[in-house]
């Protein structure tokens, strides 16, 4: 995948505004949520678009704004021993260019669903993820389709020394083997192992 460049660009010139609210209620069990909206608005937008020969090439969109929404809300319980979390994310986001059209390889629609357990110094957790239709044309003709992934790991971390912490955690990414691209005729790995160990200086 090659680039090209464009003496022409022009800089980006804009204002963004955002607001929101987060909170938490319960005692053993506490519920917590963080919802917010934001707009932008951009004038010269660079992007870049690829190419039918293989080359992507940077433009400027002479205005794009950019406006949603997002919802982070879940339950944990944390205990001595054990604990438990569920946790939603949720993401609208529609990114309009000045013709009208959502910008390209921007998915209108994102969510994910965490779960974990903890026992001491051990965890287990599940994502689940959730990412929708993108266009890959300007004219939005041409779109990839919406994919789900899920991934499983399990790990352990412990601090000693007040200031030192390691651990080791080990999984399974895209645990259903799904197929899916991020980025038009490249495909992404199915289901792939890691195990990683991690020292951490705190």
């Amino acid at each position: 995948m090659g680039v090209g460049g464009n003496p022409d660009l022009k800089d980006e010139e804009g204002w963004t505004a955002d607001a929101g609210f987060e909170g938490e209620a319960g005692k053993k069990w506490i519920l917590f949520y963080d919802l917010g909206y934001y707009v932008n608005q951009v004038n010269n937008w660079i992007l870049w678009i690829p190419q039918s020969d293989g080359i992507w090439r940077v433009t400027n969109r002479d205005r794009v704004l950019a406006q949603g929404t997002e919802v982070n809300m879940g339950v944990r319980r944390n205990g001595r021993k054990m604990g438990v979390e569920v946790r939603a994310m949720y993401n609208y986001q529609f990114t309009e260019t000045d013709e009208g059209y959502q910008l390209i390889y921007t998915p209108q629609h994102r969510a994910r669903i965490n779960l974990e357990a903890r026992w001491l110094d051990y965890y287990l957790r599940y994502d689940h993820s959730y990412t929708g239709t993108r266009y890959i044309n300007p004219e939005n003709t041409i779109w990839m389709p919406d994919y789900f992934l899920a991934d499983l790991r399990i790990g352990w971390k412990k601090k000693f020394w007040k200031k030192h912490r390691i651990g080791m955690e080990g999984g399974v990414l895209n645990l259903f083997d799904e197929p899916y691209q991020n980025i038009a005729n490249r495909p992404m790995p199915g289901r792939n192992y890691f195990l990683k160990f991690r020292y951490e200086w705190l």
